[in-house]
């Protein structure tokens, strides 16, 4: 009797009272890359971070020469020098080894905070002319063919070329 008033309660409910059925996702994918590749501001990007890796490579290379020159000269050297100066300058060596090594860690750590900052610009309209079409399409959710391991997508689900189209729409005129 209790199961029967209970069933009776619950068909009382009004409809607007009963819990909604969300509608189904809508999922679109993109090619990440392709669209990097085709943002001339990532290019650019890419470009000027290419020369200023470039300038560091240089100077990380001139500072490996002089240690090697250092340690070059104090190995000819060395028979010469009384104890206590080669130890002095063995201490000094390790010194200018260590320091090159940090230099070396500071220089990949700017570079690729350098990387992020140059290519934030070019990301960034990637990721509005990706929201702009998932809002005008309709789509639930976008994501990277490559970056979520898409095995198996209808190609009608790829919307890359609209993303591409809505870059070129939203790139200002030269």
């Amino acid at each position: 009797m209790r199961l029967v008033a209970l069933v009776l309660a619950s068909a009382a409910v009004p409809l607007a009272a009963q819990p909604r059925r969300a509608a189904p996702a809508r999922i679109a994918v993109v090619d990440i890359r392709v669209l990097l590749d085709s943002a001339p501001a990532y290019r650019d990007a890419e470009t000027a971070f290419a020369l200023e890796a470039t300038k560091a490579r240089a100077l990380v290379a001139e500072a490996a020469d002089s240690l090697k020159r250092a340690v070059d000269a104090f190995s000819r050297e060395s028979e010469a020098m009384s104890p206590a100066r080669r130890e002095a300058t063995l201490l000094v060596l390790r010194a200018r080894e260590i320091t090159f090594e940090d230099m070396v860690r500071q220089l990949e750590v700017l570079g690729e905070t350098r990387r992020r900052e140059l290519r934030q610009p070019a990301e960034a309209q990637v990721q509005a002319a990706i929201a702009a079409v998932r809002r005008r399409e309709g789509f639930t959710v976008v994501l990277d063919r490559a970056t979520v391991g898409l095995l198996d997508a209808d190609e009608a689900a790829d919307v890359t070329s609209q993303v591409l189209a809505e870059l070129r729409r939203a790139r200002p005129a030269p």
